[in-house]
């Protein structure tokens, strides 16, 4: 696409996941909103000092031919995140228990959850809590081509399931905590 397109730097393709079916729905050529995941996935300092790199090159440098074609070296664990929503139809107030639930989570492990709202904040109705990050170890992330999209790889099925799990354990784990608010 990136050839085809004459792209440069760093940009992103959205898909669906219909079961195991991918669909593309768009190609964004600029940085995306999932620039974080490509991060920890690359384990790279910065995407956007990458992009920078790769749109004032006048040819593919080196340092950017590690990213791009069927030469790419193993990129890492696969990574996903979730954005955790209230389930409930009340404002919640985030407390300091659920802040130390939030932020101290055992089973978190480094940087797993992002975006946690500080002592106080109320969160709207169904609103964002705060941001999952999950990895899968095993990244053969080559999509097979099918009559409708792209046909999801293992490593996607296997991340798209453990997001989910670990969602709802967070949300039981932090619903005793949580106190709706009236207001």
């Amino acid at each position: 696409i990136g050839e085809v397109f004459g792209l440069r730097g760093v940009w992103g393709a959205d898909f669906v996941c219909q079961g195991e079916e991918l669909l593309l729905v768009d190609i964004n050529p600029r940085l995306t909103a999932s620039g974080d995941i490509y991060e920890r996935s690359l384990q790279v300092d910065s995407l956007v000092a990458l992009h920078l790199q790769a749109c004032r090159a006048t040819g593919l440098a080196p340092d950017n031919q590690q990213l791009v074609g069927d030469e790419a070296p193993h990129l890492g664990p696969a990574v996903g995140k979730a954005v955790v929503y209230s389930p409930f139809n009340r404002p919640l107030l985030i407390d300091p228990a659920v802040h130390e639930l939030l932020t101290h989570d055992d089973r978190s492990g480094p940087a797993r959850l992002a975006d946690i709202p500080h002592p106080g904040t109320r969160i709207r109705p169904h609103g964002p809590i705060c941001t999952l990050y999950e990895t899968v170890s095993d990244n053969h992330l080559h999509l097979r081509r099918t009559a409708k999209g792209f046909a999801a790889s293992e490593a996607i099925i296997d991340l798209r399931r453990l997001l989910k799990q670990r969602t709802s354990q967070l949300l039981e784990q932090i619903a005793p905590a949580i106190h709706t608010s009236r207001r």
